[in-house]
C-alpha cells in the first residue's frame, strides 16, 4: 500500500510540475506570438513600402 502511494504522489508532483511548465510556456506564447506577428506585419510593410517606390 505504501509503494502504491508514494508512486501516486510522484505521478501527482510530476503532473502537477508539468502543467506548470505548460502554463508558462502558454504565457511566454500568448505574450511573444502577437509581438512576433506584428514586427512580422511591420518589416512585410517596410519592405512592400520601399518596393512600390522604385
Amino acid at each position: 500500500m505504501g509503494a502504491s502511494s508514494t508512486s501516486l504522489f510522484h505521478w501527482h508532483d510530476w503532473r502537477k510540475k508539468t502543467l506548470y511548465e505548460f502554463s508558462i510556456a502558454t504565457y511566454l506564447m500568448v505574450n511573444t506570438f502577437p509581438k512576433l506577428i506584428y514586427a512580422y506585419d511591420f518589416y512585410a510593410s517596410i519592405d512592400l513600402g520601399s518596393f512600390e517606390l522604385n
